[in-house]
């Protein structure tokens, strides 16, 4: 998954350390700040996703990317392939009518 340009990514052990120090060691924001090189809202962020969901990276459920193409099981593409078809079919309804009415 690439950022912006310039963006550090950190793993998650990385985190939980920054996330151990100030919450359960009681390191300040300016001291993890100035030790790790990382703005405090950053510390922030993590600190809430641990509270919230264990684990100091963020679990919105939000499924990203395009979706699969390749699917394991037939039944799933026949069931992608039956909606794309009953689309298509009403969009067809939709255009014929948009026709006879400039005629």
């Amino acid at each position: 998954m690439a950022g912006k340009a310039g963006m550090r990514r950190y793993d998650n052990d990385f985190r939980m350390t920054v996330v151990d120090l100030h919450l359960n060691k009681g390191w300040s924001l300016s001291q993890l700040e100035g030790e790790f090189n990382i703005h405090d809202t950053q510390i922030l962020n993590w600190c809430k996703w641990y509270k919230n969901y264990g684990t100091p990276f963020q679990q919105t459920g939000k499924v990203r990317g395009r979706p699969r193409k390749n699917y394991s099981d037939p039944s799933e593409k026949i069931k992608r392939l039956e909606t794309e078809v009953a689309l298509l079919k009403k969009f067809n309804e939709l255009l014929l009518e948009e026709e006879a009415k400039r005629k």
